[in-house]
């Protein structure tokens, strides 16, 4: 008996030593076989990738049919801008996950269908507690082969109160990410505008500053000549030469800050780097200044209803408020009421339908003792956030202040460079209608020719200057000149949605109505 017992046990040692080798190697076998090796991009892959992405970044683009207005180029630079796109993206992200925290609220509810098979059944004895003697003859209750079905559905009261706040929370943070893309489009039309204008004014110049510097040198080397001959004095050449001097370093700064003007405005639409464009190259006489009417109060004022940053601001107290909220919530007790309808086939049941139901109350301790200190957190949040709005507001009062001031500065700066160009026209007019009588006339009418042609440059920089403290005011004041919805429209709708916009603001500069402005008084 004791020999059948051990050779027993040594077989099932055996079969416990062969299982665990077993299960050994074939646990090596899978982490070989999940083993993580680094695989570094091919060079056929990295030009793949270069090809795709420069393919992608100017695909699904109108091309470029005729010279570009600025309503045209605002629109260009909102649909195919890639920062606004990834607002874009940024924000029908936050969209989705609204939707996310909405299906949150619905309480779950399951289905389980599970069928058991076994190869013997069920049979189990009963044995007696006193006499250790088998007191009912093996039986059975279960069938070899069952189909269980449970249909449950559970309600937690407190769960739904923290999914009901988290869904605000997400609602309120779509919210911010369509003010940021507000801001962004914003910031964009300012960029625009400003690019706009000095490509603008660049058409203008480049090719009268060309011919300025062609002049210029002509004129000093006739300068130079005439006083080798003699025909001028050498004190009257050298102050003369001094002069186109100047007038050529005043040249060379105009055309330095004109090189890269289409170029920047290129980007801000998305064209291809180096691809030829022509902008619309309207007349000043054609188009009135921006003027800015409004009282400096009322500017202020407006700002703070209608700038993106205050409303995203305001937006995250409300937040976080309902974070605090939530941390209040989780200090109450958890309420789950469940039920459901389940089916058994097993035949040897009485009742093979039945619905139950059950309620539960839980209350999380640490919760309880950890809860003051987060409520106090949060409390804390809320007032960082107050305060951030409340520097936020000083920042954007400042900033309309000082856009006000450029802005004014920016007029009459312009107004001056209107006067002086008139003047040094009527200048070269009368001593062109006077005549070179000598040497010295000749160069006479030519400084006088260049410095008229200067003064015109510098009075079409100081209006492409003029639009951009313009745009920079308008974005100060939260008052661009937007329409209302941008998505999902094709490039000529929506550069006429701009051009309306703009001609609106052109109309009604800024004007803050007459109730807003009681109101603020």
């Amino acid at each position: 008996m004791i020999s059948d017992r051990s050779s027993k046990m040594r077989i099932s040692l055996r079969r416990r030593r062969a299982t665990a080798i077993g299960s050994a190697a074939l646990t090596a076998l899978l982490l070989s076989s999940c083993a993580v090796h680094q695989h570094p991009f091919t060079a056929e892959e990295n030009i793949t990738r270069a090809k795709a992405n420069a393919i992608a970044t100017f695909a699904n683009q109108d091309p470029v049919k005729g010279p570009i207005d600025y309503g045209e180029a605002l629109a260009r630079a909102v649909k195919y801008n890639l920062q606004d796109r990834i607002k874009l993206s940024e924000a029908a992200v936050a969209d989705q996950q609204v939707d996310v925290a909405l299906w949150d609220l619905v309480q779950p509810i399951t289905v389980n269908n599970t069928n058991r098979w076994r190869n013997k059944d069920n049979a189990a004895s009963s044995e007696s507690i006193l006499t250790h003697t088998q007191s009912l003859e093996p039986s059975i209750s279960t069938e070899k082969n069952t189909e269980n079905l449970d249909l449950r559905m559970a309600y937690n009261v407190l769960d739904f109160g923290v999914s009901y706040l988290r869904a605000r929370q997400a609602a309120n943070a779509y919210l911010m990410a369509e003010e940021r893309r507000q801001r962004t489009i914003q910031s964009i039309g300012r960029d625009v505008r400003t690019a706009y204008w000095n490509a603008v004014a660049a058409e203008r110049v480049i090719g009268k500053l060309d011919l300025l510097q062609q002049k210029v040198a002509q004129a000093i080397a006739q300068s130079k000549q005439a006083n080798t001959s003699g025909a001028q004095r050498p004190l009257d050449a050298l102050k003369y030469q001094l002069t186109l001097n100047q007038t050529m370093d005043r040249v060379v700064q105009l055309r330095a800050k004109f090189v890269a003007a289409k170029l920047d405005l290129a980007r801000l639409m998305n064209l291809k780097p180096g691809e030829d464009y022509a902008v619309t190259v309207p007349g000043l006489d054609t188009i009135a200044p921006p003027q800015m009417d409004a009282k400096l109060e009322d500017l202020e004022f407006k700002a703070l209803q209608t700038r993106p940053e205050l409303q995203e601001a305001a937006y995250q107290k409300r937040i976080s408020a309902d974070e605090t909220r939530k941390t209040i919530v989780r200090l109450l007790p958890g309420i789950e009421v469940g039920g459901g309808f389940s089916h058994d086939s097993n035949r040897f049941l009485t009742n093979h339908n039945w619905v139950d139901a059950s309620v539960s109350v839980t209350w999380n301790i640490v919760n309880m003792l950890s809860g003051p200190s987060k409520i106090r957190e949060s409390r804390a949040e809320q007032k960082v956030s107050e305060i951030s709005e409340q520097g936020m507001t000083m920042a954007v009062m400042t900033e309309v202040y000082i856009s006000a001031k450029e802005f004014e500065v920016a007029q009459q700066a312009y107004q001056l460079a209107l006067d002086r160009s008139k003047l040094q026209g009527e200048i070269y007019a009368q001593v062109q209608q006077q005549g070179p009588t000598e040497q010295g006339g000749t160069l006479e009418v030519i400084r006088a020719q260049l410095e008229a042609g200067v003064a015109d440059l510098e009075r079409d920089i100081a209006y492409a200057s003029l639009q951009s403290t313009y745009g920079a005011l308008l974005q100060a004041t939260g008052e661009y000149p937007l329409p209302k919805e941008t998505n999902g429209k094709d490039l000529a709708s929506l550069a006429e949605a701009f051009r309306s916009a703009e001609a609106t603001i052109a109309a009604r500069p800024v004007v803050v109505a007459a109730s807003e402005a009681a109101s603020h008084e």
